[in-house]
């Protein structure tokens, strides 16, 4: 074994699968009054419980951080951020001189009257 899964997070909602399992199994048991099967889904959970976060959780725990540590960050072009700052410098300007000429319309229109 090499303490690393292929897919982590399976590994992780098997165990709650399984503790779900167990649950279920345990109220058809009370249902029933079967003492015995409902004695084993508690020992069943219970050893979930105790071996399941050591056993296999850390390990698909840690798996997910390698995972998430050893993750290629792609980082944007110069090009492309030079044209994003140029293209939103233009749309500021754009919206300003729209602003700026509105701003007078709305002058005018109230002194207009006087």
């Amino acid at each position: 074994m090499t303490g690393k899964y292929a897919t982590p997070s399976l590994a992780l909602k098997l165990g709650h699968a399984l503790r779900k399992c167990a649950t279920i199994l345990k109220s058809k048991q009370l249902q029933e009054a079967n003492k015995v099967m409902e004695k084993q889904a508690d020992d069943f959970t219970q050893l979930c419980d105790i071996e399941w976060s050591s056993e296999i959780s850390s390990l698909a725990l840690k798996t997910l951080h390698d995972q998430k540590i050893n993750k290629v960050t792609m980082m944007p072009i110069t090009r492309d951020i030079v044209k994003l700052s140029s293209y939103l410098t233009k749309t500021a300007e754009g919206a300003l001189a729209q602003l700026k000429c509105e701003e007078t319309a709305e002058e005018d229109r109230e002194y207009a009257w006087v």
